[in-house]
């Protein structure tokens, strides 16, 4: 950029090029705040597909078992870890009440 604005210096001297020198310059200015424009929605849409690629991540089909210590794809009614709901629940301290154990 800094090579064309010494060519337009040049050429501004001479007046019969200064309005074409005026014209490029408003075009420079044009190409530059749709590049900054582009740039914005490019990363945009950057972040979007990367919330895309986060979000379909595989899940583990149990709540108390991550997806590498769910070998066999259990869900959380059938955790082995855990042999029912409340006592489930009462460990996790998911469950305030006291007279659930």
């Amino acid at each position: 950029m800094a090579d064309l604005e010494n060519l337009l210096a040049e050429i501004d001297d001479s007046e019969t090029f200064a309005p074409i020198s005026a014209v490029i310059r408003a075009l420079a200015r044009v190409i530059d705040e749709s590049h900054f424009t582009l740039a914005g929605q490019l990363q945009s849409a950057h972040n979007a597909c990367a919330e895309l690629l986060e979000r379909s991540k595989p899940k583990s089909s149990c709540l108390f078992c991550s997806l590498a210590e769910n070998l066999d794809s259990h869900t959380t009614n059938r955790c082995n870890r855990f042999p029912d709901p409340v006592s489930r629940a009462y460990k996790r301290h998911a469950c305030t009440c006291a007279s659930a154990v």
